[in-house]
């Protein structure tokens, strides 16, 4: 397969986006001056990130999108158009090329509510002589308020999550294991192939007074909630019930001896929200976005102790030093 049959399979699926006055077809794309103020990249590397497997074309391309999305949604943002870099391996069809992209639109269908603002601009494809590597930058639009960083927090800050823990890891467990029950646990096998950007939550809750800090949860709840507070010496007390998470993570721990609070403080891609929010506004602000059809959970608060406590059932503490996911560079790493 070509360079330009591939770049001609995309073409004629992606259509005008606004914001956009030149896309696919030049040597680089026109944006409308002005139009983006945010800008995310993320790379998947088969192996690392992904296993053709244990997934398919669609699921990979659906989770390159997610990835990005959840970084624009985390600054209070909204999507717009991206890029795409494919450098495929051996046996990377027109098939699978095929089904990378109906991925990456069945993703942008399905998590954004404007529909034709998401897609395709541009990019570059090659082959690779070693695995298939996968990047996407997507650009985005902050709201009125700006972006909503990492900086922010203050003691005495509530802290909240909007989406569930756990699931993505425990599915890639299930998966790493080669269990037959595979189909029995469905749902946590669906949330590791096919995460869930909370788009619409990020963008509505950039919109409010009250919300200092976000950040997504792509490495693990622990150690995503830390990169909250470092920057200002702060820790959090955090309690663990309250941590939102699906009921088929506690019953498939039973099942395989694994242990589900691992999968909730340290389990990466659920691109669940963590949300900084001053206290005296919380109140109001989970009220509004319950009626939004957004669930904000309080689940602990910033204190100016440092740290991260993680308290149980009767006070128990749990170790919240559970490493989440972090690349390093001597080899090894995340398969999922």
């Amino acid at each position: 397969m070509r360079e330009f049959d591939i770049i001609g399979r995309i073409k004629a699926r992606t259509g005008s986006m606004a914001g956009v006055r030149l896309g696919i077809g030049d040597d680089a794309a026109v944006l409308e001056r002005g139009a983006f103020d945010l800008v995310a990249l993320d790379t998947m590397v088969e192996g690392v990130h992904f296993r053709w497997g244990w997934s398919s074309a669609a699921d990979v391309g659906w989770k390159l999108l997610a990835r990005n999305l959840s970084d624009i949604a985390a600054m209070g943002g909204t999507s717009g158009p991206f890029l795409l870099s494919f450098a495929l391996g051996e046996g990377v069809d027109g098939a699978c090329v095929d089904g990378l992209v109906e991925g990456l639109e069945a993703a942008a269908r399905a998590m954004v509510e404007a529909r034709g603002e998401v897609g395709p601009i541009g990019g570059d494809t090659t082959r690779s002589p070693g695995p298939t590597v996968l990047s996407l930058t997507l650009f985005g639009r902050t709201g009125p308020r700006g972006p909503v960083t990492r900086r922010g927090a203050q003691a005495g800050d509530v802290v909240a999550v909007v989406g569930a823990l756990g699931a993505a890891a425990a599915g890639l467990e299930v998966l790493q294991r080669g269990l037959e029950g595979v189909g029995r646990w469905a749902e946590l096998v669906e949330a590791h192939r096919r995460p869930w950007a909370q788009v619409r939550a990020g963008a509505w809750l950039g919109r409010q007074e009250g919300v200092r800090a976000m950040i997504d949860v792509s490495d693990g709840f622990a150690q995503d909630l830390g990169h909250l507070l470092r920057p200002a010496g702060l820790g959090a007390r955090v309690e663990f019930e309250a941590l939102p998470s699906p009921a088929a993570l506690r019953a498939c721990a039973v099942e395989l001896g694994a242990e589900g609070s691992r999968w909730v403080l340290a389990g990466g891609d659920d691109y669940a929200l963590v949300v900084i929010a001053a206290a005296g506004r919380f109140e109001a602000i989970a009220a509004a976005a319950a009626g939004e059809g957004i669930e904000l959970v309080s689940v602990g608060r910033v204190r100016s102790e440092r740290g991260v406590e993680v308290v149980g059932a009767g006070g128990l503490q749990i170790a919240a030093s559970l490493a989440g996911y972090e690349h390093t560079f001597e080899g090894g790493g995340e398969e999922g």
